[in-house]
């Protein structure tokens, strides 16, 4: 699997593997968008920022296996900045919340609702 940085071209199939609305043009533009592929295409992606002293990913999408790529450009990003990681994940999604405890992220609280379903919130500080 390639874990490269999203690109214009990439927007359509961006678009693609998610439920809902998502302007990937936008998403791009304002924030970190790293995409992981194989020769079947892209599998998932992560977007991540920084603010309130914290990088912040905002959103991740993919199987396990590719959330576990995904998530390492973020946390080496972070260790870098020397800053901690925060992601709120929805109650219904097991595998996402599987793989950030995996890979090292602490649940810290319940998290804001969307679209009337619950989340926790998981920090990552290493």
């Amino acid at each position: 699997m390639d874990v490269r940085e999203a690109t214009p071209d990439d927007v359509d199939e961006l678009e693609s593997l998610v439920e809902g609305p998502l302007d990937a043009t936008q998403l791009i533009h304002d924030r970190t968008v790293i995409l992981a592929e194989t020769a079947d295409g892209i599998q998932g992606f992560v977007s991540y920022d920084i603010f309130d002293d914290a990088v912040h990913v905002s959103t991740i999408v993919g199987d396990a296996d590719a959330l576990e790529a995904l998530l390492a450009e973020p946390r080496r990003f972070a260790a870098a900045e020397e800053l901690p990681i925060e992601i709120v994940v929805p109650e219904s999604a097991a595998t996402l919340k599987r793989v950030v405890q995996t890979v090292g992220f602490e649940p810290v609280g319940d998290g804001p609702r969307f679209d009337g379903e619950p989340t926790r919130r998981f920090r990552y500080a290493r």
